[in-house]
């Protein structure tokens, strides 16, 4: 079984995840649904942006470019910078955002030291390969009164338990690239070194599945389920390409991912929301 030159090898980035049309449209739809868990459509903290507001605002792994283009068109006098390990294509792009292709894995970024009001970091978990830095890297971008606005997911400890296929391709991404899937569980902790203070510290709680208490919690539960399964299978699938696995060979992997959900369906999930600023 070849491997799909459509999938970004596991050997050749950190990043499992593919760059393809298919990947694009899953972020997009990301995009949205953290949306909603977290209340507004671009930062809890300071959603209500004045509409003449001239920011410079930098979105660190832009993925579809929603979030960016979204807020570019909201904020017509300021300016949206966002970046990717690959070029991004928007049809209808504002006039006021651009993207430039920067890997978040290489220092320094081709950027201007103390050059921005407000930056954007969201699901990196399984694209850092060295959080201290890459926190250190984003410090020397900021204005002295700006704030850099963390989103990651806290993923439920499921995975070596319940998942041993999974576990096998988690493993390997921290053995090969030092990727910590977990950091949301203490991100907060790594703003000193860097010599920021994290000033909120917000966690929003869904579940994996329609198993809320409101309507709303559990449509947004379901939509959680089928988003974090389409990513896990889009691991697995980068793992089946790079090892070159037969369909035979590569059912426990994606039989692991369902497993996985059958049992994260009664834990909940977390979305932890980090805005950090420079220490005085």
């Amino acid at each position: 079984m070849a491997p799909d030159p459509a999938i970004v090898p596991l050997r050749d980035s950190p990043y499992a995840f593919e760059h393809s049309a298919e990947e694009t449209e899953r972020l997009a739809f990301q995009h949205a649904v953290v949306s909603q868990i977290i209340g507004g459509r671009f930062l809890p903290a300071i959603d209500n942006f004045a509409v003449n507001a001239e920011f410079r605002i930098l979105d660190c792994g832009s993925g579809s470019g929603s979030w960016a283009n979204d807020l570019a068109f909201a904020l017509p006098r300021s300016t949206v910078i966002g970046f990717d390990m690959h070029s991004i294509d928007i049809e209808f792009a504002a006039p006021n955002v651009r993207f430039e292709i920067i890997d978040a894995n290489k220092y320094p970024f081709p950027l201007d030291d103390s050059s921005f009001d407000i930056i954007h970091s969201r699901s990196f978990s399984f694209g850092i390969t060295d959080w201290p830095r890459y926190i250190a890297e984003l410090r020397r971008l900021l204005k002295p009164d700006g704030t850099i606005h963390f989103i990651e997911s806290v993923f439920p400890e499921l995975v070596e338990a319940h998942s041993p296929h999974l576990c096998e391709i988690y493993k390997l991404l921290r053995e090969q690239y030092n990727i910590n899937y977990y950091i949301g569980h203490t991100l907060e902790n790594l703003m000193p070194d860097a010599g920021l203070t994290a000033i909120i510290v917000k966690s929003f709680t869904f579940t994996y599945g329609p198993y809320g208490s409101t309507d709303n919690e559990r449509r947004i539960g379901e939509l959680m389920r089928s988003l974090t399964y389409d990513g896990a299978r889009t691991i697995v699938r980068a793992y089946v390409a790079f090892k070159g696995l037969s369909e035979e060979e590569a059912k426990p992997y994606y039989d692991d991912a369902v497993k996985l959900f059958e049992v994260s369906k009664k834990v909940p999930g977390y979305i932890k929301y980090v805005v950090a600023a420079i220490t005085c």
